[in-house]
């Protein structure tokens, strides 16, 4: 079974930002040079037994000219940068390891997704669902204690 929602499409429209505009925000942020990020980047895949990772595949990345790399990479590059990894996977239009794995293992999960997806939300809805979420994830992390 696979999922392959492309999860760029659940940003809001107003959210223009591409994976390359964003990560060129943050290593500038970080007062990185392309080669510095990428030379780090490739240190860390490297060591994970996977291919490196050179400036010039930076660069076409961060001007939108090729497609953003594997979630691996990203993974690395959030990593290097100190950013949210989801964030930058979803800019991407990947699925993060986690939700891809919850969503293999869990009926529900899978249920609850189709369900939202085929819903066609909008914007306002998925909003109203990620604080009522928030709101019980809080509760059930802080439950009343007897005599409340």
């Amino acid at each position: 079974m696979t999922f392959n929602y492309n999860f760029a499409t659940l940003l809001p429209m107003s959210q223009q930002t591409t994976f390359g505009q964003r990560l060129r925000e943050l290593r500038k942020a970080k007062n990185l040079t392309q080669r510095d990020l990428a030379a780090k980047v490739s240190a860390r895949l490297k060591a994970e037994d996977r291919r490196g990772f050179d400036f010039t595949y930076l660069s076409k990345i961060e001007n939108d000219k090729t497609p953003p790399p594997s979630v691996a990479a990203i993974i690395q590059l959030a990593e290097v940068l100190e950013a949210d990894a989801n964030e930058l996977i979803t800019l991407a239009g990947k699925t993060p390891p986690n939700l891809g794995k919850t969503l293999k293992e869990s009926e529900s999960a899978r249920t609850f997704f189709r369900s939202a997806f085929d819903a066609d939300l909008t914007e306002e809805d998925w909003k109203k669902l990620s604080q009522e979420l928030k709101r019980r994830t809080k509760a059930r992390e802080n439950p009343p204690k007897s005599g409340d």
